[in-house]
């Protein structure tokens, strides 16, 4: 391959390259995105399906109190 031909070749790569680069931080990088609606959205989603947020209390006995409380005899006596 002579040198003149490999020289182009390594140019134009060069510039391929950069032009990629350039373009990926101008376009992409740079444009405004609005995630906080979106976030919002994924939460309120997330906290509906989540099973530990639903989850009943493990201690049934903690909205009442002894359910032996009225028993007014010890049947063993």
């Amino acid at each position: 391959m002579d040198k003149s031909k490999l020289t182009t070749i390594v140019v134009l790569i060069v510039i391929v390259i950069l032009g990629v680069f350039f373009g990926y931080r101008v376009f992409w990088q740079s444009s405004p995105v609005d995630n906080q609606a979106g976030s919002e959205a994924l939460q309120a989603e997330a906290d509906e399906i989540n099973p530990f947020n639903q989850e009943k209390p493990a201690n049934p006995f903690e909205e009442t109190t002894n359910p032996y409380e009225n028993i007014k005899t010890n049947p063993f006596e």
